[in-house]
This record gives C-alpha cells, sequence and structure tokens, in this order.
C-alpha cells in the first residue's frame, strides 16, 4: 500500500476537530467557575489553543509513527522474506558447488586414469629403439674382440710344460662332461692329449669356445637365477607372441619382462667373474696346467681385467638386445660343435690362412670343431604375424668357429 493510500484510509487530526473540543472546554470552564474574569478567560484560551496545537502535533506525530513503524514492519517482512530466499538460494548454489566439485574430482581421476593409459599405450606401441642395427652389431663385434684378446692373453701369458700322463687336479669328471657337452668332445681330447709347451694354439681356441658359450647363455638368458626348465617356458611363450603379434608388441612384452625378472634373483659382477674364472679354471685343468685347485684359481685370476672387460660386454649386449630395443629381435647363436660347416651362418675364423683352405678335388663339407664367436640373428621384419609358422631368423653377423680341418692342418696331423 502507497503513502497517499495509507493517509486516505487514516487521515491525521485536523485542527478543525482540535478547535471544537477546545471551545467546549472553555464553556463547560466558564459555566463551572461562573463566568470568572475576563483576564483568565483569554490566559485558559491561550493555553488551551496551544494545548489543542500541540495534541495535533502529538496525534500528528503518532500517526506518522505508527505509519513509520508499519513501513518498518513491511520492510523487515520483505527483508526477512529477501533473505530466507536467498538462504534458500546459497545453500542451493553449495549444493551445486558441492556437486560440480565432485564432478571435477571424479573427471580429473579419470584424466590421469586415461592419461596414464594413453602413456601406457604410447610407450607401448612406441618402436622407436635407442640402439640401431649397427650398433647391435657392434655390440656384438665387442664381446667376440673381448673374448678373443683374453683368450690369447690367458693362453700365451701362462707357461706350459711338456703335456703330462694325468689331467690336472682340478678337474672333476662331472665337469669334464659338462665341458664336452659346452665345447664339444674334440675339443676337450684336442686339450688332453696336446702338448701345449710349444703352441698353446690349442687353449687359445677352447678358452674362446669356452667364453662363447658362457657368453651366449649371459646375453640370451631371461633371468641369471631361472633353471633350464624356467628358460625354455619362458622362451616358448615368447615365440609364441612373435608368431601372433606384431613384432612392437612382441618387443614390449620382452623389455617388461626382462625389466622386472632382472630385478631380483641376478648375479652381481664380482659373482659373474667367479663364474668364468671356474669355467675358465676347467680349460686349464683339461690343458694339464699343473698345480692346486687354488694355483688354478690364482692363474686366472691375474687376468680378472680381461675377464671383467668379457663381463661388461656381455652385460652392455644383454641390456640391449632384451630391454632397449622393441621393433625387432636380436638374438645371438653359435653354431653346434660338429656340425656341417655353412657360409650362411657360419665364417671360418682361419678362412684367410693357407692352410685353412679346401684341398683340390675335396668337395665334402667340413665339420666344426667348435665355435669361437657369437653370431647375431635377425627376426624377418616382413614376415606377417600370424598362423603357427616359426618366426624366420636372418644372419646378419655370422658366428665364427674352427674347423676340424683347419685344426689338423695347424697341428700338422695330415
Amino acid at each position: 500500500m502507497t503513502q497517499a493510500e495509507q493517509e486516505t484510509r487514516n487521515p491525521p487530526p485536523t485542527d478543525s476537530f482540535s478547535g471544537a473540543t477546545d471551545s467546549e472546554a472553555a464553556n463547560q470552564e466558564n459555566i463551572r467557575d461562573g463566568g470568572g474574569s475576563s483576564e483568565t478567560t483569554q490566559t485558559e484560551r491561550r493555553w488551551g489553543a496551544s494545548y489543542g496545537q500541540l495534541s495535533r502535533w502529538v496525534n500528528s506525530l503518532r500517526w506518522k509513527v505508527e505509519r513509520r513503524d508499519e513501513q518498518l514492519r513491511r520492510q523487515e517482512e520483505k527483508y526477512h522474506s529477501m533473505e530466507e530466499r536467498h538462504e534458500r538460494e546459497i545453500a542451493g548454489l553449495r549444493k551445486q558447488n558441492s556437486d560440480l566439485q565432485g564432478e571435477i574430482a571424479s573427471l580429473k581421476r579419470l584424466l590421469q586414469t586415461r592419461t596414464s593409459e594413453l602413456d601406457d599405450a604410447q610407450t607401448y606401441l612406441t618402436t622407436t629403439d635407442p640402439h640401431s642395427h649397427a650398433d647391435i652389431v657392434r655390440l656384438v663385434e665387442d664381446v667376440n674382440n673381448a673374448i678373443f684378446h683374453s683368450a690369447a692373453t690367458i693362453a700365451d701369458s701362462l707357461k706350459w710344460e711338456s703335456r703330462p700322463t694325468a689331467p690336472g687336479p682340478f678337474l672333476q669328471v662331472p665337469e669334464r662332461e659338462k665341458a664336452v657337452r659346452d665345447i664339444g668332445l674334440s675339443t676337450v681330447e684336442l686339450l688332453e692329449h696336446g702338448d701345449h709347451s710349444q703352441d698353446p694354439i690349442c687353449v687359445q681356441i677352447a678358452l674362446q669356445a669356452y667364453m662363447a658359450k658362457l657368453a651366449k647363455w649371459l646375453v640370451s638368458t631371461w633371468s641369471m637365477g631361472f633353471s633350464e626348465r624356467e628358460e625354455g617356458i619362458l622362451s616358448e611363450v615368447y615365440r609364441q607372441i612373435r608368431t601372433t603379434e606384431t613384432s612392437s608388441i612382441a618387443g614390449r612384452w620382452r623389455s617388461l619382462t626382462c625389466q622386472h625378472l632382472r630385478r631380483s634373483g641376478e648375479l652381481s659382477s664380482t659373482q659373474l667373474n667367479a663364474y668364468f674364472v671356474r669355467r675358465i679354471g676347467i680349460v686349464l685343468s683339461l690343458s694339464g696346467y699343473r698345480g692346486s685347485d687354488t694355483n688354478v684359481i690364482e692363474a686366472v685370476n691375474d687376468f680378472e681385467g680381461k675377464i671383467t672387460d668379457v663381463v661388461e660386454h656381455c652385460l652392455q649386449l644383454r641390456t640391449a638386445i632384451g630391454q632397449d630395443v622393441v621393433s625387432c629381435f636380436f638374438e645371438v647363436y653359435l653354431p653346434k660343435a660338429g656340425s656341417q660347416f655353412t657360409t650362411k651362418t657360419m665364417q671360418d675364423a682361419y678362412g684367410e690362412s693357407e692352410c685353412a683352405q679346401p684341398r683340390e678335388g675335396d668337395t665334402s663339407p667340413s665339420a666344426v670343431l667348435c665355435p669361437v664367436a657369437l653370431g647375431l640373428r635377425k627376426e624377418n621384419p616382413l614376415q606377417a604375424p600370424g598362423g603357427n609358422n616359426e618366426p624366420e631368423m636372418i644372419p646378419t653377423l655370422r658366428a665364427k668357429v674352427v674347423l676340424q680341418s683347419t685344426m689338423e692342418e695347424l697341428l700338422g696331423m695330415t
């Protein structure tokens, strides 16, 4: 209701109303006093007029106060109504904000999950390798060179006596049998029956063959703590993955598997050195190197630096082809002792010497005495996955071998 409407419905007291009241009061007063004096009457009239005027002011002020109170009451009701509405709106906004914060937190978690999945997928599908094909070949050649120099240094540095009638005390029957499996019976017999005092070439070749065998194991093994059965299971699983999946997926699986397997159960460099020393000691004992077990170990330990060099190069190659390279599959290989020589996968270690040339009219394939250097094969990148076909491996670095005919020529047996 507007102020004009309020004044229409509740008009303030008027002067005429107040005047009529004052006149009647004066007449009644005169009647009570019996007329009184005129002066008293005038004074009373003035006071009456003043009283009437004051009454009008009081009534006017009272009306204004009541009107203001009404306005304040209405304003207060309006304010409370607005306050309640705002509180409801604020409560609604707070709930919306809480819901939005929850949605934002959920979206952030989802974003982190999807980002992590994308990173994992990107990592899994990335085929950019830190090593090129040439780098892998160079690493294999580094291993072979370290093996050759170590074997030559050990064979040439030790003093060999004329062949004794019995093998050295370091050798035991199970170790000889293992040596036969690792480097071949013919090589073992050459060590046992040869006289190395004039030329220890047989010892050098046997050392190369044994260290090449150890290097192949070290580079190729999934985990140093695995048994042959466990190694075979993982190798078969990987073969099936390579047969059915793309090279990048198979390579990433291999890389992740090697990383996790090699976090525990691995031999330290010191333990690997000791393992190599033990195997080299077997070769020395087969060759008739005299002395106690301690003397044999001490003799090999004199070449610890050379052995450590071989181990370190093997570990570098192992990491490169097992974990770093994912776009394709590399593997080192060694031909079997006694197998037939083929130029596709083998290279005669003494092929440039005159004594290693085939005899005139001899067309029969030569037999391998023992392998002395690692070869390298690479999976055919053009072979499509799927089916049951065995993945094709292409030799990119032929393994070096010593032929039986070459050894016969070197020893003057023919």
